[in-house]
Parts: structure tokens; C-alpha cells; sequence
């Protein structure tokens, strides 16, 4: 799978080229079923190359942190193991209220493998994200804490009792003295980070996000 998935299997240079490579049956030439596979596949073939960046500012040198392959690789599997240990499951909802921290894009691509992952604008107002929360059965809400954007804390801090379905808030950065409040970065140094733990078979037609918008009327509406 690792080589096929990410290497060129054919050079392409004229139409004839692409039809040859359309006699080919899609799963020989894409092997991969799901994100998981095909981070696995760049981490074993290029396992120390930069894969991302996440800056804090306009500041090319202003970087909160850098991952490799391997890196990126090991912390969404990470994320995956720990949202299913908290109970996520197929048809269960992760949101990710957040501005782009360092911890974000791997944790939403470890939701999207545990479950539904939600990215949600944290511009909304409480009313339109609790309305959006309620709606989607949210079971669990990533968010920073007042260290990392108090403003943003402050407004979600605010609705948290108002979710039905809300069971636990993962906290970037910070501890939290509630009983749903985790720490969000101590909690994903717990998971291992090498394989999936929850033994879900994640095929192509698995639903992995939910995103919002206002159509034509105004009221929030989900799409999958």
C-alpha cells in the first residue's frame, strides 16, 4: 500500500498515458481508505521530512511548532486514540471551536477518524453556536482556555451548560476546576501513537466532518 499510495506508478505525458491509467482498478491504484492510511504511508516513506508549520503571527520566523511526518502522523493518531477513549464513535460529534493553534489540525484529523469532527467559526455568537452544538448532538467541544484566547473562553465558558449533549471539553493549555474540563495536551500524551486502538474499519463512505452554514436564510444549517 505505502509505495503505490504515494509514488508515481506511471508517468503521464499524453492522453494516452491517462487512459492506460484509467484501465487500472481504483483501489490498485489508490489503495488508501481513509486519512489514517495515507499518513501512514508519507510518515513511512518520508518520516523526517517538514509536513507542517503552524505560525503564531504574520512572522515566518514567529513558528509554535513544526511537525514532521512522523510527527503529524504519531499526534493524529494520537488525537484518534483519545477521543476514543472518551466513548467517540462513528456517529458521534467532535467540535472544534478554536483559532489554528499548534494542537488543531492534527486533533481535527483525529476526530474526523474517531467519529464526526465540526470545525466550527469562533467568530459565531454564543446563540448561533449553541443552536449549531445542540443541533449536531456535540458530544465533545475543543476549545483553547483563558490563558490561550480568554475573550473566546470567556463566550464558550458561557454556553457549556446550555449543549444537552455536551459530555467533555478538552481544554487547550490549561486545567480547568470543572469535572468535564480536561487538559487537552496532557490527555493526548496518555494515547499511544503508533496505531488506532478503537478497531473501528473506516472505508471511504465513513462520514469524518460536518461543516455549518447560513444558506439562503440566515438559520444555520449542517451539511455533511
Amino acid at each position: 500500500m505505502i509505495g503505490k499510495t504515494l509514488r508515481c506508478v506511471r508517468d503521464v505525458r499524453t492522453i494516452d498515458d491517462v487512459e492506460a491509467l484509467e484501465l487500472f482498478d481504483y483501489d490498485e491504484l489508490v489503495p488508501a481508505k481513509n486519512v489514517h492510511d495515507l499518513f501512514l504511508a508519507t510518515a513511512a516513506l518520508h518520516a523526517e521530512r517538514r509536513a507542517l508549520t503552524v505560525l503564531r503571527s504574520a512572522d515566518p520566523s514567529d513558528v509554535e511548532v513544526s511537525y514532521t511526518h512522523l510527527e503529524l502522523f504519531q499526534e493524529i493518531t494520537r488525537a484518534a486514540n483519545l477521543f476514543a477513549s472518551l466513548g467517540i464513535g462513528a456517529d458521534d460529534v467532535v467540535a472544534i471551536v478554536s483559532n489554528t493553534y499548534g494542537a488543531v489540525p492534527p486533533v481535527t484529523w483525529g476526530a474526523s477518524l474517531a467519529g464526526i469532527v465540526s470545525t466550527l467559526n469562533c467568530l459565531l455568537s454564543p446563540e448561533v453556536l449553541v443552536e449549531l452544538l445542540t443541533k449536531e448532538k456535540a458530544r465533545v467541544l475543543v476549545c483553547p482556555g483563558p490563558s490561550t484566547d480568554p475573550d473566546l473562553w470567556e463566550k464558550l465558558s458561557s454556553i457549556i451548560d446550555r449543549v444537552p449533549s455536551l459530555e467533555h471539553v478538552l481544554v487547550i493549555a490549561d486545567d480547568i476546576d470543572d469535572r468535564r474540563c480536561r487538559n487537552l495536551r496532557r490527555e493526548l500524551a496518555r494515547q499511544e501513537s503508533d496505531k488506532l486502538l478503537s478497531g473501528r474499519d473506516i472505508g471511504r463512505d465513513a462520514c469524518a466532518a460536518i461543516f455549518h452554514t447560513g444558506g439562503t436564510t440566515g438559520s444555520p444549517k449542517l451539511v455533511r
